[in-house]
Order: structure tokens, then C-alpha cells, then sequence
């Protein structure tokens, strides 16, 4: 979720109302993008540095969401190691 007020963007993280199965599926895929994807490895790479893996690991798992997200709607490939 994402509210924003001007040039101030505020999102909100994964919560626990979500449907389980689903957050789980998404950390589960988010380890493998970690191990096979160059930019989601510089990442969790980047975000381990100041905070704990379980922390890092879901905003890789909202990150990925993302990925998946604009993959459906723009109707394109996943490209492998792009940085935004």
C-alpha cells in the first residue's frame, strides 16, 4: 500500500492481514530471486548492512511484489538484474 502527499511517498510494508500462504510464498520466492537475480542480490546486500534479515527479506519480497506487479500490467518479461 502506498499513500502519498505531493513529492513525499509513503509505503507501507507487507502485513499480517494478508492472506498467510501467500505472504509465505512471496519470502519463499524472494530468497530465490535474492540467490538468482544480480539486482536483487545488490539489494539485500545494500539493506543487510543496517537492518535484520528478517526485515531485509520481506522489503525483498514487497520489492519482487512490485516487479511482479508491473510485469502484469505492462504485459513485458521479467528482465533479470535491472536497478531502479
Amino acid at each position: 500500500m502506498e499513500y502519498s502527499s505531493g513529492p513525499a511517498e509513503n509505503k507501507t510494508s507487507l502485513t499480517v492481514r494478508k492472506h498467510r500462504q501467500l505472504r509465505s510464498d512471496l519470502v519463499e520466492s524472494a530468497w530465490t530471486a535474492r540467490r538468482t537475480d544480480p539486482a536483487m542480490a545488490l539489494f539485500f546486500l545494500e539493506q543487510i548492512k543496517r537492518k535484520d534479515r528478517k526485515i531485509v527479506i520481506l522489503k525483498n519480497a514487497r520489492k519482487l511484489l512490485n516487479r511482479i506487479r508491473s510485469v502484469l500490467i505492462h504485459q513485458k518479461t521479467y528482465e533479470y538484474g535491472i536497478v531502479k
